[in-house]
């Protein structure tokens, strides 16, 4: 029985329902339902991957234990945001709607934060700016538009400056705020001061891993939302650091 509940919860996630089905939902805010990866719109242009593979990771220790996953799959949902011709965009969760996008699932939980799908492209685009809920670099930290935001969360680049930024913040770099974008900001200021590295390979992240804990406690990164001065930590194991997340 154990077992076959939990077929059936991969089941609801993996099988898509269409347009209709959505459709047939109420999108006023604050409602929760489920909805296809493929039509959620990106408001940003990169993830960290190391980030996606970390809570890959942690999704296929869950997949024995049909709560946990359920939980941990809630405790994740989306927030999105309706535009013009009832599109959805979401405004927070790439990170964890790529994984499961990669992980090989079609759904997602999500909730309405608002409903602006009577406003046309500029008034939409105007809103989502002064609510700081669209972020318009790349992973060259190239200012774009929003009219090149990619259609699919598949379609996300890797910055590994954002995973950088993500893993600082998890050792204690700096403190975690609700600041839209927070790990941008620190992605933005790593980049000018930490030469490009690969993010695949070891040695190099873990370089510069080292390097940015050391960054984060500086007077230049004052500024920073989360900073935390003397207060950040002094050195983490990135290998242990990695271990801890994926569990």
């Amino acid at each position: 029985m154990r077992q076959l509940l939990l077929s059936f919860l991969i089941l609801a996630l993996s099988v898509p329902r269409g347009p209709l089905a959505l459709a047939q939902e109420s999108l006023e805010p604050g409602n929760k339902m489920k909805a296809n990866l493929t039509e959620l719109r990106p408001t940003q242009f990169v993830v960290g991957m190391k980030e996606v593979e970390i809570r890959k990771a942690k999704l296929q220790k869950l997949k024995t234990d049909e709560s946990a996953l359920k939980k941990y799959m809630k405790s994740n949902r989306a927030r999105v945001v309706v535009g013009p011709g009832e599109e959805l965009y979401i405004i927070d969760g790439h990170h964890f709607g790529r994984m499961l996008d990669d992980a090989g699932y079609n759904q997602i939980y999500i909730e309405i934060e608002r409903n602006w799908s009577d406003h046309t492209q500029e008034e939409f685009w105007q809103k989502m700016k002064k609510k700081n809920w669209v972020y318009l670099k790349d992973e060259s930290g190239r200012l774009r538009s929003v009219q090149e935001l990619p259609e699919k969360l598949s379609q996300l680049a890797d910055d590994p400056y954002r995973s950088l930024a993500w893993l600082v913040r998890k050792a204690g770099g700096y403190e975690a705020l609700e600041t839209p974008f927070q790990e941008f900001y620190w992605a933005d200021f790593y980049r000018t001061r930490i030469p490009a590295f690969d993010g695949n390979n070891r040695i190099a992240f873990d370089q510069a891993f080292d390097r940015a804990l050391v960054l984060s406690k500086s007077s230049d990164a004052a500024g920073l939302p989360g900073h935390l001065g003397k207060l950040a930590i002094n050195s983490c194991t990135l290998g242990k650091l990695i271990l801890k997340l994926s569990h």
